[in-house]
Formats: C-alpha cells, structure tokens, sequence
C-alpha cells in the first residue's frame, strides 16, 4: 500500500498529536511550573550516635517557606533560585535546647540545576551563619529536595526502577493529582571532599522512601519522605574508637499559594 503526500501528512499529525499527548501525561518538570512557588516545609531529625559503648542522642528540625523559581538552562535542564523567606531551626541534646536567629539565611540562594526527572545539581549556597551551622547543615537543603520521577508514563501499579539505587511506582491517583511512591537507596563507602585531608572515610546505608503527590500542569503539590541513614567510622588512623550513627528524618512539603511574581523577580535580580 503505498501512502500519497496526502494521506501521509494526515498519518504525521495523528502521530505527532499521540505523541504530544503522551508527553502531556508524563510527570517532568518543566519550563512555567516554577514561575513564582512556595513550598512550606517541616522536617524533624534524631540523630544518636555510638561510640566505646555509649550512646548519645539529640532531635533537632527546622520549619519554614521557600520560594523558587525557574528558567529554561543548558539542554533540558531548568535554571533553579530558591530562598527561604522564613525560617526556624532547633536542636535538643542533653536536656538543653539550641535555638538560633535563622534571620541570616533568609533571603540567602541556593542555584542549580533541575533536569525533567528531578536530578538536582548545586551551583552556589547561600551563607549559612555559624550559630545556624552548629545546629543544622542548610548548605545541602536542596540536594534532596524534590520528588525524583521515572523517565516515560507509568500506569497505576507499574514500577520503574534505576539499578539499585532508585525505584519509582505510580500508585492510584488522588482528588489532588497522581502519586508516585519513590525509594532511593545508597549503600557503600563515602570518601572525603578533595583536599580534605581530616575527614575520614566512611560506610553509609540509606533508605529514603516516600510519595510524591504530582499536578500535570503545575508540577509537585506534597513530598512526605522517611529517610534513614546509618554510617560507621572504623577506628584508624586519627580516629582512635569506631563511631556509629543512626539517623531516622522525616520530611514533608506542601505547596502553598504562589507569591506575586514580583516577589520572585526581585529574589532572582539579587
């Protein structure tokens, strides 16, 4: 059977609109879902740590929004600014609680990288003030901020998986938009950063599961995630008693209702 221009032309569009509408169902991100958005998040640690039979232990958390925003970048990537505009951090340990003025990370941005699957790359941190740094690390708050997605539609029920390290399933959709349950694992031994010569090495198992609940148009609407991560320090070298930590972390983000757009441009011009 042979196709005339005609009838060919007609088939290209019938395919061209499959296509379109296949894309249109895949959770990505994309170019307008971070025009101008606030994510209100709440997050709660226990850290104890083990070393030559004792134990010690200490909750800490933080609270606040923040905003990002986005542009088109390199290749398929969105050009990511984020800042928080309010923020609470804590620490108990030993019956005394910490506190500090957080008032010096607002404001302060973290820039990167996002690709559709939601592959976070940091270009800049903000400054984070030693009083705040003592209680919690805040440069790596957006390493792990957003849901990661599974590169092509899934139904309800399928799993898509990424070697052993990430596995991705749709689970039934709800009144809000699909929900996707996202497993990430990373077992193996942590080296130091370059040029770190003080640092040791050290193993390190974590689990971090959760559900991500996605709008097609306007992207992330909630990520509720369990993170659990256990290191150990042998005794070498320096270090002259092995140390292990457990920490167990529970995350959550809502969206809230989007800033004016000015508020945004105006953090992007800073």
């Amino acid at each position: 059977m042979r196709l005339t221009l005609t009838s060919w032309t007609a088939a290209a569009i019938m395919a061209a609109v499959v296509v379109s509408e296949s894309e249109a169902q895949q959770a990505m991100y994309r170019p307008g879902m971070f025009a101008c958005v606030r994510l209100r998040e709440v997050l709660e640690s226990n850290l104890t740590v083990e070393t030559a039979g004792r134990m010690s232990s200490a909750t800490s958390g933080r609270e606040g929004d923040l905003l990002i925003t986005a542009t088109a970048g390199n290749a398929a990537a969105l050009s990511i600014v984020a800042w928080y505009d309010s923020l609470r951090i804590w620490r108990v340990a030993a019956g005394s609680r910490m506190e500090p003025d957080a008032s010096g990370m607002l404001g302060g941005q973290y820039r990167g990288d996002l690709t559709p699957d939601g592959s976070f790359t940091t270009r800049d941190r903000p400054f984070v003030p030693d009083e705040v740094h003592e209680v919690m690390d805040m440069s790596n708050a957006l390493d792990d901020f957003l849901p990661r997605l599974p590169p092509r539609v899934l139904q309800v029920g399928e799993e898509w998986r990424s070697g052993d390290t990430l596995a991705v399933q749709r689970l039934s959709d709800s009144a809000s938009g699909q929900r996707y349950r996202i497993r990430i694992e990373r077992h193996g031994i942590v080296p130091p950063p370059a040029g770190d010569t003080l640092t040791p090495a050290y193993t390190r198992d974590l689990v971090d599961v959760g559900v991500a609940v996605w709008d097609l148009a306007r992207g992330p609407l909630r990520y509720d995630h369990r993170i659990e991560v256990v290191a150990e320090i042998p005794a070498s070298g320096g270090v002259k008693r092995s140390v292990r930590s457990q920490l167990q972390q529970h995350a959550i983000f809502e969206r809230r209702e989007d800033p004016d757009a000015a508020a945004c441009a105006a953090g992007r011009a800073r």
